[in-house]
């Protein structure tokens, strides 16, 4: 499952990132705070297939689905 999958306004725990996400998109998403278990929360979704609004910690994060689609839950 990927944080796609969440549900708005559930919690999920991140489990890693696709191993070939590009490796400075993986770097940044690690340094936005996208890092295994670490708990994420679907705030929103946009409509027609928009960016998708996550919180993570106290930072709230918007990711287009083709992105979100390679951040493995739990």
């Amino acid at each position: 499952m990927t944080i796609c999958d969440i549900p708005v306004k559930q919690q999920a725990t991140i489990s890693g990132l696709c191993p070939e996400l590009d490796i400075a998109v993986a770097n940044r998403l690690e340094e936005m705070g996208f890092s295994a278990h670490t708990l994420i929360t679907c705030i929103r979704r946009t409509p027609f297939n928009g960016p998708i609004v996550y919180q993570v910690g106290d930072c709230v994060y918007s990711l287009e689905p083709a992105i979100a689609k390679r951040i493995f839950i739990s």
